[in-house]
């Protein structure tokens, strides 16, 4: 049996800007070919195989005690801004939700 699913809306926080960026403004920029990769300047790289990755700044959680947390209320609220998630809760919606920290 098939059922059908509609995305009424995408929300995420990207490392695209030095203190992240939404969803909306992430995607022209992947098209353009930009890349979030870039030096690491918030510690010290000695002794790492690396020094480059693809980060959100500090400065965008400050506040927050968990920085997972943080962005992920930040992808959440995008969707929010384009959704009524009041309107559409009940037994048919559902949400997936996630997180990489590398």
């Amino acid at each position: 049996m098939s059922r059908r699913v509609f995305v009424r809306a995408v929300g995420a926080w990207t490392p695209m800007r030095p203190q992240g960026a939404s969803w909306r403004e992430s995607l022209p920029l992947l098209l353009a070919g930009e890349t979030a990769v870039r030096e690491v300047t918030h510690f010290d790289t000695a002794g790492f195989p690396s020094r480059v990755a693809a980060w959100i700044g500090d400065d965008a959680v400050a506040a927050a005690c968990d920085r997972r947390a943080a962005l992920t209320t930040r992808a959440l609220e995008e969707i929010e801004a384009e959704v009524e998630l009041a309107a559409l809760a009940g037994p048919t919606l559902g949400v997936f939700l996630g997180a990489e920290s590398g």
